[in-house]
């Protein structure tokens, strides 16, 4: 039995935990989760109700985002992220960005002014963008760990208000760099996937040249990866291989990436 992974699609958490598990190849089974109707196995399991929570064969939990990439890439690493690990930027942005981003995104929950948690937001951002104009990366030439644990949040921040976010003077942190995100693209070859299926991958395997020289790089990436969407009363189930459904309405119901 593969161990289980309780997901959102867009928590910035449950997106690095994902690609962290997508990057090491390691067969999980995905449980995308409905907000308002909690599995009651996944609450059993961490009771902060919170995602991700990977519950292991043996019963262990482990409910933190950072862990459950560093449990994945300890199992396997072929793109070497864990050679670029930058704890101190991880911490900056998992406090001081993350406290910011939540009160400009959700200024009416925190009754603050967002403009100010903007501002504040996006000199965090500058140093982000300093780093990437000197090395094409956040603690390197290519994409390693620090890239991952911190890309889902700018990116969220970015789409609080997209008009505005591209008129900073320094737009790197969602263009050259933001290519390693998840985006659409055309389908893989997912002999498993139902016909008709929309598919989205991880760029940075397209990008990768290690894995660019590898044929059916999708495929190779997670031999057999079983989703199933909970809530709502329903559960649906898709067998995938190495890849991501993009919209759990248009598509098996599936986990955008």
């Amino acid at each position: 039995m593969p161990p289980i992974l309780y997901s959102f699609r867009r928590c910035p958490y449950a997106i690095r935990a994902r690609s962290a598990v997508v990057a090491s190849g390691v067969a999980v089974e995905l449980r995308e989760i409905v907000l308002r109707d909690k599995p009651a196995a996944m609450l059993a399991a961490s009771p902060k109700g919170t995602v991700p929570v990977l519950v292991l064969p043996d019963g262990r939990v482990i409910d933190q985002s950072l862990a459950i990439m560093h449990w994945a890439l300890a199992t396997a690493d072929p793109l070497d992220w864990l050679a670029g690990q930058d704890t101190d930027l991880i911490a900056t942005n998992d406090g001081a960005f993350k406290h910011h981003l939540d009160r400009y995104k959700y200024a009416d929950r925190h009754a603050t002014d967002p403009l100010e948690h903007r501002a504040a937001a996006a000199a965090i951002l500058a140093d982000l963008d300093a780093r990437l104009h000197a090395t094409g990366h956040l603690a390197g030439p290519r994409v390693t760990l620090t890239d991952i644990a911190i890309l889902p949040f700018v990116r969220q921040f970015a789409q609080t208000d997209r008009a505005w976010f591209d008129t900073l003077p320094s737009p790197r942190s969602t263009t050259g760099w933001g290519a390693i995100s998840p985006r659409r693209s055309s389908p893989p070859s997912c002999p498993n996937s139902r016909r008709g299926s929309r598919m989205r991958r991880l760029s940075f395997f397209q990008h990768d040249p290690r894995l660019a020289r590898r044929r059916g790089h999708c495929d190779s990436m997670s031999r057999a990866t079983a989703i199933t969407v909970h809530g709502g009363g329903r559960d649906r189930r898709a067998r995938l291989v190495g890849c991501v459904p993009v919209d759990t309405k248009k598509t098996i119901q599936g986990i955008s990436p």
